[in-house]
């Protein structure tokens, strides 16, 4: 979105600061203080005065504003919103998403999330949220994914019953485990 480059100068970081900003109905001046130092930007004083906030308003303010700007997206087009391993997310993040959820019935936002079996979300029981479940994949699910990333060669069985053994049925890992095994030069049968 501030589409910043790495030859940027802090200056001109916050002037795409400042130019993002204002696309949105955000009050410039506070926004800039709230998100500068997010970014480790300079604020120079005689423009910007302090906000006299404490850190955790500040922080709060931050998440609220970037939820504003989700929604002011949304009113314009569809937004989907997506996050994954909420299993790893930290507090601030959960803030968050739970500022967003809070949005989803009267916004045009599609939010999926996902995260392990062990992980359980705070909003689990709003009417207006669904939950999937997405179970490891069955043998026949490996091999059919497995023939799919190799582009339809055979593996040998040995190699492949590694694959299954060594995944537990995790797509990701199959999928690159696959890949890896293809790398090394295994021949097909």
């Amino acid at each position: 979105m501030l589409r910043f480059h790495a030859e940027d100068t802090s200056d001109e970081k916050l002037g795409k600061l400042e130019h993002a900003l204002r696309q949105h109905r955000l009050p410039v001046e506070e926004s800039v203080q709230l998100f500068a130092p997010l970014l480790s930007l300079p604020i120079p004083e005689d423009t910007y005065p302090s906000l006299q906030l404490s850190p955790q308003r500040q922080r709060q303010k931050a998440l609220e504003t970037i939820v504003a700007i989700l929604q002011e997206l949304a009113e314009h087009q569809p937004v989907l919103f997506i996050l994954e391993d909420l299993h790893w997310t930290d507090p601030t993040t959960l803030e968050f998403l739970n500022l967003v959820l809070e949005q989803i019935p009267t916004t045009s936002i599609l939010t999926v999330l996902t995260c392990r079996p062990h992980f359980q979300p705070s909003w689990s029981h709003r009417s207006y949220l669904s939950e999937v479940t997405v179970h490891r994949l069955s043998q026949p699910q490996i091999e059919r994914m497995t023939t799919q990333v190799i582009g339809g060669k055979l593996l040998p069985p040995q190699v492949l019953a590694q694959i299954v053994e060594k995944t537990d049925g995790v797509p990701l890992v199959v999928e690159e485990l696959t890949k890896a095994i293809l790398e090394s030069g295994i021949e097909q049968v």
